[in-house]
């Protein structure tokens, strides 16, 4: 939730003077001070744009959703013609009754000698008129209506259970599990669905007429997975309580337990001949099993991590395993493994202007160009001696420049992947670079204490900017190219103009080093990080401190503003990124990582992306305040050769790159 500039309120419209947003109530007190300086307010409403992948997701639950109305249609279709099945049941039972009286009455009114009783009733029938009991059919009416309306209108929203909506997909609730529903598989004929949930519990379903056909009931914890084989003859289900069961589906009932796992089982896969299974665990390894003897054949062992899916190729000679850090390809034949591809560790991460290219810096002095709207690698980049401490794009995403521990700045073209420049002068390590909008002029800084202006045309040194008296570890460029500011471990934050190579101010403050600088799209704000753990916040035009930002136990190694200048985002070796309001002055979210955060924030505001000890990236939801997901960087190169030699692996590595945490 966006939060009023001056209270805790939502926001719902933004002034143009300062970008500031506030709620109802505070954007009249702001018109106040408009009109006591003498100027105009002017808002305008604030609208909230849709990453890609959120306008996916929403697209994905609304059909959902649409197949829930068009089920609860028939469902009411359905209640109706029951309803009128038994109006019309019921009328022709009161017809029936009333057919009886007439038919009475008129046999009474033939007869010429009459009884004691038909005497008596005679006498009646003189002395009365029938009044029959019309019913209170409207309050009948008022409860059917209001049922009908009920069935349209009224409805609560549930946490999804449904592992992928395949369930919905089949057309099948499986509301009749208790708890929430982890796997769903069907048969290859489509007449089956087998559904394993946290009750325990594993249920096969009858896809042609939609309902319930056997419930297995056996395992003392969650069901996690389920397989079934090609012949519909058997149903293997893996638990957290560290078993496989497998099961007769004719028979319903329990075939026999495998049992060797030392942790809960997550993934099961079947060879296509219905011989043989695999079952992969949290205790790292995958378990091959004969389904005719229900023996153990091998134990493989390699994976680091807990073993999360699992495949078997058609020639049941090859099989694949993913974890969180490597999928590994196995000789099923000769039980041995036959080659691994293992996710590259990386050190920080930084983003292009346009933000859709993530860049990776990794431990091997590479660098992996990431494109997040296809997810995928876009460049891989050698030439670095040592550590890559820094990164840059060019606005049109055609040059990366990185400075590293080598003491060089390396010019890169990202669609040959190759370097085509190189700027050498610094006598340390080069700690930070940034780059003009117009991509013309590079500002880089250094651990020989100095900051230094570079010519990228003709890719020469203008300028040495000598100041700072311990090493330079941040760099930035105001938005207008008017000024460079610096931020460096001799506790200050120097101002230099861009255009006369002058120092204009010194900015006195952190009691430490000081790590990292954003600067407000406006040019109004600096941010600086440092090592005393704190945030400082600067009024740029004034040059002054405006505020100081604490909550990190450990010093800060990065931070980031959002474009719309409300946010900031701080990364720590405390492994935590913590979220502040700028305006409000408050920390709002805290998340954890698993290492000292690097961050970087996404093109549209929704998105923090840090790196990962597990050699991926982490992407926080910012406006949900929430971890979002996980992804995976492998080595390609060794990727591209397993293909090569296994084309049908192709869907599972895929589907594995892309495998939640």
């Amino acid at each position: 939730m966006l939060k009023c500039y001056h209270c805790s309120n939502r926001a719902t419209t933004q002034c143009k003077c300062q970008k500031w947003i506030f709620c109802e109530k505070c954007s009249f007190l702001h018109v106040k001070d408009h009109f006591l300086s003498g100027s105009d307010a002017e808002f305008r409403e604030i609208k909230i744009k849709l990453s890609e992948r959120t306008q996916k997701e929403l697209e994905d639950e609304v059909r959902i959703r649409i197949k829930q109305i068009s089920l609860q249609k028939n469902y009411t279709t359905e209640q109706a013609k029951q309803l009128k099945n038994h109006i019309d049941q019921q009328t022709l039972l009161t017809h029936k009754t009333l057919d009886i009286l007439a038919n009475h009455l008129n046999n009474l009114a033939k007869k010429k000698k009459l009884n004691e009783k038909e005497a008596i009733e005679v006498e009646k029938i003189y002395k009365t008129r029938i009044a029959f009991d019309k019913g209170k059919t409207q309050e009948c009416e008022k409860l059917i209506s209001k049922t009908f309306k009920n069935m349209g209108s009224n409805f609560s929203l549930t946490s999804i259970g449904v592992k992928d909506g395949v369930a919905l997909d089949l057309g099948i609730f499986v509301d009749n599990h208790s708890e929430k529903v982890n796997s769903v598989v069907t048969s290859i004929d489509m007449q089956l669905a087998v559904s394993g949930s946290s009750d325990k519990s594993v249920k096969i379903w009858n896809l042609v007429e939609n309902k319930l056909e056997v419930l297995l009931i056996g395992h003392t914890s969650t069901v996690n997975c389920v397989a079934l084989t090609s012949d519909n003859k058997r149903v293997l289900s893996g638990s957290y309580d560290g078993t496989v069961r497998v099961w007769d589906v004719a028979e319903k009932c329990l075939e026999e337990v495998l049992t060797g796992h030392s942790g809960p089982v997550w993934t099961l896969a079947v060879s296509s001949d219905d011989k043989f299974a695999m079952s992969g665990a949290s205790d790292k390894t995958v378990r091959v099993w004969n389904l005719i003897s229900k023996k153990i054949i091998t134990v493989l062992t390699g994976h680091s991590d807990i073993v999360r899916d699992l495949y078997i190729t058609s020639d049941k000679r090859t099989s694949a395993s993913c974890s969180m850090n490597e999928i590994i390809i196995w000789d099923i034949d000769n039980q041995c493994q036959k080659a691994k591809i293992e996710r590259k560790s990386n050190n920080k991460i930084a983003l292009n202007t346009n933000k859709d290219m993530l860049i990776i810096i990794l431990y091997n002095n590479q660098l992996i160009v990431w494109n997040l709207l296809k997810n995928s690698q876009e460049a891989l980049l050698k030439g670095h001696d040592k550590v890559v401490n820094s990164v840059v794009m060019s606005t049109d995403n055609t040059m990366l420049i990185s400075g590293s521990s080598d003491k060089t700045i390396k010019i890169w073209d990202i669609a040959s992947q190759t370097q085509h420049g190189e700027l050498s002068g610094h006598s340390g390590e080069v700690n930070g670079i940034a780059l003009t909008s117009d991509n013309k002029l590079l500002v880089s800084g250094s651990s020989d204490n100095t900051v230094r202006i570079w010519d990228l045309i003709e890719k020469t040194q203008l300028a040495v900017l000598n100041g700072h008296t311990d090493y330079v570890k941040s760099i930035a460029i105001t938005h207008d190219d008017r000024f460079i500011v610096s931020g460096s471990s001799d506790n200050t934050i120097r101002i230099w103009n861009l255009e006369d190579h002058q120092e204009e101010t010194i900015l006195l403050g952190h009691t430490s080093g000081v790590n990292s600088l954003a600067i407000t799209y406006d040019n109004l704000f600096l941010i600086s990080g440092s090592y005393d753990k704190t945030i400082n916040i600067w009024n740029l035009p004034q040059k002054k401190k405006v505020t100081t930002f604490v909550g990190h136990t450990d010093y800060v190694k990065s931070v980031a503003v959002t474009n719309d200048n409300q946010f900031i985002v701080s990364g720590s070796c405390d492994k935590t990124i913590r979220v502040w309001s700028l305006f409000g002055a408050e920390q709002e979210a805290v998340f954890t990582n698993d290492k000292e955060a690097h961050v970087v924030i996404s093109r549209d505001d929704c998105y923090v992306y840090s790196a990962s000890n597990n050699g991926g990236i982490r992407v926080y939801d910012l406006l949900e305040k929430k971890e979002n997901e996980f992804i995976r960087i492998y080595d390609v190169e060794e990727t591209r050769k397993i293909l090569e030699d296994h084309p049908d692996l192709e869907t599972f590595i895929a589907r594995s790159l892309v495998l939640d945490e």
